[in-house]
């Protein structure tokens, strides 16, 4: 080698140290740079630990305030390794906030860092926050430290909320522990956790093996929502029929309800969810239900939802002190009633008018009357049903077989015959009759015992002006003319 290839490998050697001697520099001035400036007025509080899996720097924050990525620096062993960082799962990040990790992987041909500093860059100054050293993260046996990770499914739901978790660490674990943010705990690898508290949750794992352990923070992770209101509906079994009449309520609520209040409309009231409730007055009863969880409750209201009637079969051989007659013979035989009468004088009825009830002004009688004996006079003997029955004089309103075989009419007592319309009906033979009075108009229709009710009523009047009760009518009203009825199962309702 001659002096000129001496000068030229000298000078080779003195390049590439003045070219190291540059780099240095730099990295140490950009140090200086970050460490130099003025303290900020007020630091950010942070508790970060460092976990090391194989190569891998993981930094999590354990506690403390919120830090923006462009407020911090990361120096790794003094250089400054920030956008070097993702999260575990490779993703970027643009602010690191308690219970989250930061993620480095360290490259094949660099020594494992000795140490990572965190610095706040924010605000006028630039200040160390906190220092950290490296641990390393393979034991004497070649495990390395688990890397803790896990899922849970579902995530969010309505209480009662059963969550699934699965352990998803790395590193092969042996042992876990897990605490699910209710005070609930867990050593199982995979448990399953009920929550019955609406609420967030902040759920952990801790993951052990021989290298050491790992811990991954969830904050607010799983949501526990309330139900929705109830959607209320309900029904009633029989929803009309005679006093007293037991009705059975029952609640068929969506959203699973779990208090009821009930307001059956007679001041009768229940909290239970599927209630029996008797009704022992005449009327019609609005039916409210209320039902709520802990989403909230609704009211459903079903005006005149249960129509509760007056009736008597006849069936005691007893008329009873809820009957008050007037003129001729009444008397209960045979599990019916019978009237009979060859005296003038009109009318001859009996009324409910002992009952205690009050019928309204809107109701209807329904009875079946049969004509057992019929001798023609002037033209009064009649049987029938009879509404707003008078009982100081026997005056109302009714519908009457009358005169013939053929008829059937209208009659206000002692005041006018009203429209008559032709029925062929026969002697000993049963015929149900049904009156009723909406809205000053009374309706009218009669059919034979065993055939079907008529769907529409046939015979109708205008008339007001009445006040009193339903009543049965029957007999003569001259010494000529008389007739024996019967009577069975009257009922009174309201309409």
């Amino acid at each position: 080698m001659n002096g000129t290839e001496n000068e030229t490998g000298v000078s080779e050697i003195l390049g590439a140290i003045l070219l190291v001697s540059i780099v240095a520099m730099a990295v140490t001035l950009a140090g200086v740079a970050v460490i130099s400036q003025p303290r900020p007025d007020k630091l950010p509080a942070l508790t970060a630990e460092i976990t090391t899996f194989g190569r891998t720097i993981l930094i999590t924050h354990n506690g403390g305030d919120s830090l923006q990525k462009s407020e911090m620096s990361i120096m790794v062993d003094g250089v400054d390794l920030k956008n070097s960082f993702t999260r575990p799962d490779g993703s970027g990040w643009s602010r690191w906030s308690v219970g989250d990790s930061l993620m480095y992987p360290v490259p094949a041909i660099d020594p494992m860092p000795k140490g990572v500093t965190i610095y706040y860059i924010g605000g006028k100054s630039a200040t160390m926050i906190q220092s950290i050293g490296v641990p390393s993260a393979v034991s004497s046996g070649g495990v390395y430290q688990p890397l803790a990770d896990f899922s849970g499914s579902p995530a969010s739901g309505i209480i009662p909320l059963n969550v699934d978790f699965t352990d998803a660490s790395a590193n092969t674990p042996t042992s876990w522990s897990w605490a699910f943010g209710d005070s609930g705990t867990s050593t199982a690898r995979n448990p399953s956790h009920e929550y019955t508290t609406i609420g967030t949750y902040t759920v952990s794992l801790t993951a052990t093996n021989d290298a050491g352990t790992n811990t991954m923070t969830k904050t607010n992770y799983i949501v526990v929502n309330p139900p929705p209101a109830p959607i209320v509906s309900f029904l009633g079994t029989p929803l009309t029929g005679s006093l007293p009449l037991n009705v059975q309520f029952t609640d068929t609520s969506s959203n699973t309800p779990t208090s009821w209040s009930w307001i059956f409309g007679d001041s009768g009231t229940s909290t239970d969810q599927n209630p029996s409730h008797q009704y022992t007055n005449f009327g019609k009863y609005t039916v409210d239900l209320t039902a709520g969880n802990l989403g909230g409750s609704n009211t459903l209201s079903k005006p005149d939802y249960v129509k509760i009637c007056w009736g008597d079969n006849f069936n005691d051989n007893s008329l009873g002190s809820a009957w008050t007659t007037w003129g001729g013979t009444w008397l209960e035989i045979g599990q019916n009633l019978s009237q009979t009468s060859i005296t003038s004088a009109d009318p001859k009825k009996a009324t409910i008018s002992n009952s205690g009830q009050t019928f309204g002004a809107n109701h209807e009688i329904t009875a079946k009357v049969r004509i057992n004996s019929w001798v023609e006079g002037q033209d009064m003997s009649r049987g029938g049903v009879s509404l707003f029955t008078n009982t100081a004089d026997g005056n109302g309103y009714n519908l009457v077989f009358h005169n013939n075989h053929n008829t059937v009419q209208f009659l206000d007592d002692k005041v006018a015959w009203g429209p008559s319309y032709t029925y062929t009906w026969t002697t000993g033979t049963w015929y149900w009759f049904k009156l009723k009075m909406d809205s000053g108009t009374l309706y009218g229709k009669v059919w034979q015992d065993g055939l079907a009710e008529p769907g529409t009523y046939p015979y109708s009047w205008t008339r007001s002006g009445r006040s009193g009760y339903p009543a049965l009518n029957g007999g003569s009203s001259d010494g000529t003319g008389y007739a024996t009825v019967w009577f069975d199962d009257v009922t009174v309702c309201p309409i």
